[in-house]
């Protein structure tokens, strides 16, 4: 087909991780140098309103890791598992 480059058969087939598709030796693990996340960034980035989640987190009713959170600069890093208990 004209356009459409073929794949050498030696090169290794992509590996497909959700939705994207990787070369063998490539991860979509964090940088290790990069640092963790706060309880805050974390929430935000699930789509938690800013002052919802600042109100939640001052209140103690975020969790990271089991444990109460107060702190919005708390480290949360992306393994850690946390809820919301608003009520």
């Amino acid at each position: 087909m004209a356009g459409v480059a073929a794949r050498s058969p030696r090169a290794p087939k992509p590996t497909v991780v959700g939705s994207r598709s990787y070369r063998r030796g490539v991860t979509d693990a964090p940088a290790t140098d990069a640092p963790d996340p706060t309880i805050l960034e974390r929430l935000l980035s699930s789509g938690i309103d800013a002052s919802k989640a600042a109100r939640w987190i001052e209140a103690g009713a975020v969790r990271c890791e089991g444990e109460p959170v107060t702190d919005p600069n708390h480290p949360a890093p992306r393994s850690a598992r946390w809820m919301i208990n608003p009520g």
